[in-house]
C-alpha cells in the first residue's frame, strides 16, 4: 500500500506541473489578446502612418527627381555658355537643341522648351522657335526670375501655369548664369510639362484603394493627382486654409479629420521644393479592414504559438520533466542515505547520461560510506589509545617524580658539608647519581610537556619582554656546559631591539633546546653563533654551529616525537628526541616560523622569525 501511495504521489508531480503550465499559458494568451484588442486602434494607426510616410517619400522622390536632373543639366549648359561668347546666339541655339532633342535627356526631365534670355530678361534663343529677332520678348514679369539674378546657379521654380504658346500645363523654372568675374550674363529658363509628370507618378502604387494623393502648390492649386482621384471644392478650400496656417517641415505628417464622411488627410511639405505639398487622403473604412485583418492574423499567430507550446510541453514533460523528477527523487534518496535505490532506463541521451551518472554516484557513495565507517572506527580506536597514553603519563608523573626528587634531594644532602667527611670516590658516585637523577627528571618533564601540548592544555602567559634578556637567561644556564665542551660562543645581538609580546619562559625553553643541541652535537673546539637582528619582517634569531649536521633526508623528521639524529652523527644519541618537538609546539602556539638548514660535517643553522605583529600589543 505504501509503494502504491508513493507511485501515485510520484505521478502527481508532472501532472501538477503540466496543469500549472497550461493555466499560466492560457492566462498569458488572454492577456495578450486583451492588450492587443485595447491597443489595436493605435497599433493600426501607427501602421497606416508608416505606410503613408513611405508612400509620401516615394511620391516626393518621383516628383523631385526631374527637378534635380534639370538642375544638373541646366548648370552644365550654363558652364558651356560661359566658355564661349554669351552673345553668340547660334552656338547657344545649337547647344540648347542638342540637349532638348536627346531622348536620354527627355527621359530625365519633362520639359517643353529651353530658353536663353540676356541680362535684361529679353529672350534671345528658344529651342523650339530658334533665334529671336528684335524687338525681343521680355519675360521680366515672371515672379521667380529676379531670384535668378540675386542667387545665380540655383534652380528657381515658379508657380504652376498654362504655357501660352503650347497650351500645356507647366511648372516654370530658371537658373541665372554668371561668368568667372561674377557678372550676370543671362538666364536659362524652361518648364516641366505636367502630363509627363502625371504619367511618371501614376506608376506609384498606393497600398490601399481607399487612399489617394495630390501634389498642390502653396496657393492650393492641384498640380498632379493619382489615378481616379477627385478633390472636392470643400476639401480644396480646407487644404488652402490649413497650409496657410501651419509651418510644415519635411514629412511633418499629421492626421486631420475634416469631413462627416470620416475622411482624413496627411500633409507634408516637399524637401527641396518649398512651394509644393503632398496631400494624402484616406477613408476611415481602412481602419475596419485593417482591424479585422490584423486581428485575424494576430489571433492565428497566437493560437499557433499556443498549440506549439502545448505540444512542446507534452514532449518536454514526457522526455525531460518526468525523468528529471524521477531522478530528483533518486538523488533525494541518495542524500538521505537510502541504500536501496533503483534507477530506470531512459531513451533520451542526456537523461540516460544523467541516470548513468547517478548510478555511479550511488556506487561511489556506498564505497565512501564504507570507507568512512572504517575511518570512524580507526579514529575512535586511536582516540582511545591516545587517551590511554595520556592517562598513563599522568599516572606515572607522580610515581616517578616523587622518588626522583627524593633521590636528588638525598644526593644534595650527602654532598653537602652536613654529611661530614667522605671519601673522594664516594663523592664522585653521589655526583653521578645526582646528575643522572636530574637527567631522568628532565626526560620525564619533557614527556609530560609533550602530553600537555597534545591535549591542548598548554596556555601562553604573554608579557612585554626583551629578547636579549631571554637569550641571556638561556645562556646563563648553559655557559658551564659550553665551557665543558670547550666551544667558542659568539654573540651578535643588535642594540635597542624593540620589546616583544610573548611567553618568555616558553621561548626560553625553545632557546635552551636549540643551544643545547648545538653544544651536544658540535665538534671539539667548535663554534656557536647566536644573533638577533631586526628586519623588515620582524626580529630574526639565528643559532648556528659547526657541528656534524643533519642529512637532508632527515631534516623533516627532527621535530617529530622520539626522533633523534643519531643515525647521521657519529656520536651516540642523546635523549628521547622530544626537545625539538616541544620547541616546535611552543613556536606554533606563538605563530612563529622556524627554518632549519643543515649540511653533514658543516653544521646546522636554526632561524626563528618573530613577526612584526609581536612587536606591538594585540
Amino acid at each position: 500500500m505504501a509503494l502504491q501511495d508513493q507511485y501515485i504521489k510520484h505521478k502527481e508531480k508532472p501532472a501538477k506541473f503540466i496543469t500549472k503550465f497550461i493555466i499560466l499559458e492560457v492566462v498569458l494568451f488572454l492577456i495578450l489578446i486583451t492588450w492587443y484588442i485595447s491597443n489595436l486602434q493605435s497599433i493600426n494607426y501607427s501602421i497606416i502612418k508608416d505606410k503613408l510616410t513611405n508612400a509620401a517619400e516615394s511620391i516626393e522622390v518621383s516628383f523631385t527627381d526631374p527637378f534635380d536632373n534639370a538642375r544638373s543639366i541646366i548648370s552644365y549648359i550654363g558652364e558651356l555658355i560661359v566658355k564661349f561668347n554669351a552673345d553668340d546666339n547660334q552656338k547657344i541655339l545649337n547647344l540648347l537643341d542638342t540637349f532638348h532633342d536627346q531622348s536620354s535627356v527627355k527621359e530625365l526631365v519633362t520639359w517643353s522648351a529651353i530658353i536663353w534670355s540676356d541680362n535684361a530678361f529679353n529672350i534671345r534663343v528658344d529651342s523650339g522657335l530658334g533665334i529671336m529677332k528684335s524687338p525681343y520678348k521680355n519675360i521680366s514679369t515672371r515672379h521667380f526670375l529676379p531670384d535668378t539674378v540675386t542667387q545665380p546657379w540655383k534652380l528657381r521654380i515658379g508657380s504652376y501655369k498654362t504655357d501660352i504658346v503650347t497650351g500645356t500645363k507647366v511648372i516654370p523654372f530658371g537658373m541665372g548664369i554668371t561668368n568667372e568675374a561674377g557678372q550676370y550674363l543671362g538666364t536659362i529658363t524652361s518648364g516641366f510639362e505636367l502630363f509627363k509628370l502625371e504619367q511618371h507618378l501614376s506608376n506609384i502604387e498606393i497600398y490601399n484603394k481607399n487612399i489617394s494623393f495630390f501634389i498642390i502648390d502653396k496657393e492650393g492649386k492641384v498640380i498632379i493627382k493619382s489615378k481616379g482621384s477627385i478633390i472636392s471644392e470643400n476639401l480644396n478650400n480646407f487644404i488652402k486654409k490649413f497650409i496657410n496656417s501651419k509651418n510644415y517641415n519635411h514629412l511633418d505628417i499629421t492626421a486631420i479629420p475634416w469631413s462627416k464622411d470620416a475622411e482624413s488627410i496627411f500633409i507634408t511639405k516637399l524637401r527641396n521644393l518649398k512651394n509644393f505639398y503632398i496631400v494624402v487622403v484616406f477613408n476611415e473604412i481602412i481602419w475596419d479592414e485593417l482591424l479585422l485583418t490584423s486581428f485575424k492574423k494576430t489571433f492565428y499567430n497566437l493560437s499557433l504559438i499556443f498549440c506549439l507550446c502545448i505540444i512542446i510541453l507534452i514532449f518536454v514533460n514526457k522526455f525531460v520533466v518526468q525523468p528529471v523528477i524521477e531522478l530528483s527523487d533518486v538523488a533525494e534518496k541518495i542524500s538521505s542515505n537510502d541504500r536501496l535505490v533503483e534507477i530506470n532506463e531512459y531513451t533520451t541521451k542526456e537523461i540516460s547520461l544523467l541516470a548513468s551518472s547517478l548510478k555511479k554516484v550511488i556506487l561511489q557513495k556506498a564505497e565512501l560510506v564504507e570507507a568512512n565507517e572504517k575511518l570512524e572506527f580507526l579514529l575512535k580506536k586511536l582516540e582511545a589509545m591516545n587517551k590511554t597514553k595520556l592517562d598513563f603519563i599522568r599516572n606515572i608523573q607522580h610515581e616517578l617524580r616523587t622518588p626522583l626528587n627524593h633521590i636528588i634531594g638525598g644526593c644534595d644532602v650527602l654532598g653537602s658539608e652536613f654529611a661530614g667527611p667522605m671519601l673522594p670516590e664516594y663523592f664522585e658516585y653521589i655526583q653521578i647519581i645526582h646528575q643522572s637523577g636530574r637527567d631522568l627528571l628532565g626526560k620525564i618533564n619533557n614527556i609530560i610537556a609533550v602530553a600537555d601540548f597534545e591535549s591542548g592544555n598548554v596556555k601562553l602567559n604573554e608579557s612585554k619582554c626583551s629578547i636579549k634578556e631571554i637569550i641571556d637567561n638561556a645562556l646563563n644556564a648553559l655557559i658551564p656546559k659550553i665551557k665543558q665542551h670547550k666551544l667558542n660562543l659568539k654573540l651578535d645581538i643588535q642594540h635597542n631591539l624593540p620589546y616583544i609580546y610573548l611567553d618568555p619562559e616558553k621561548i626560553k625553553i625553545v632557546l635552551l633546546n636549540f643551544i643545547n643541541n648545538s653544544i651536544v652535537f658540535n665538534k671539539p673546539n667548535g663554534d656557536i653563533l647566536i644573533s638577533a637582528l631586526q628586519s623588515v619582517a620582524g626580529i630574526i634569531i639565528e643559532i648556528s654551529d659547526t657541528g656534524q649536521g643533519i642529512h637532508e633526508d632527515n631534516l623533516h623528521k627532527i621535530t617529530e616525537m622520539f626522533s633523534t639524529t643519531g643515525d647521521v652523527l657519529t656520536k651516540v644519541k642523546s635523549g628521547l628526541g622530544l626537545g625539538l618537538t616541544i620547541a616546535q609546539s611552543i613556536l606554533d602556539l606563538h605563530d612563529i616560523k622556524m627554518e632549519i638548514e643543515s649540511k653533514v660535517n658543516q653544521g646546522t643553522k636554526i632561524k626563528i622569525s618573530i613577526p612584526n605583529i609581536r612587536l606591538e600589543k594585540h
